[in-house]
């Protein structure tokens, strides 16, 4: 096995360990706020302001978590490039395309469970009051 299989495998792994602790904060999320959720349909809420109310504070917290780990990793991983006789140039467009990934991977596993709870009937939210 070559290094890069092995750290091209474990990307991979880490990336879905963290989607589905992810998986696993969207469902619980979903779950509390039931009854929320099913008033906030009754009273008129439209299908996209139900996917916004619950995906909205998981891409706060993303961007937040992008915007601290960008510049650390460019600031790192330049260091140790001027430890290498052959350098090759660093610019913050490397980052470009693993933003992207964390963030597509992060909002199709979300929207699982947001378009779930907007398309759900608020009588099963609501029938034990």
């Amino acid at each position: 096995m070559s290094t890069a299989w092995m750290v091209g495998f474990l990307g991979v792994l880490g990336m879905v360990i963290a989607c589905m602790g992810l998986l696993g904060m969207a469902i619980y999320t979903v779950e509390t706020r039931a009854k929320e959720i099913g008033i906030r349909k009754v009273m008129g809420a439209e299908f996209m302001d139900v996917v916004v109310l619950l995906s909205k504070g998981y891409f706060i917290v993303l961007l937040i978590a992008i915007a601290i780990a960008a510049p650390l990793s460019f600031l790192i991983g330049g260091q140790i490039l001027q430890e290498f006789s052959q350098r090759i140039p660093w610019s913050i467009e490397m980052f470009l395309p693993g933003v992207l990934a964390i963030l597509l991977f992060a909002g199709l596993t979300i929207s699982s469970q947001t378009m779930r709870a907007a398309l759900s009937s608020p009588v099963n939210a609501l029938r034990s009051e």
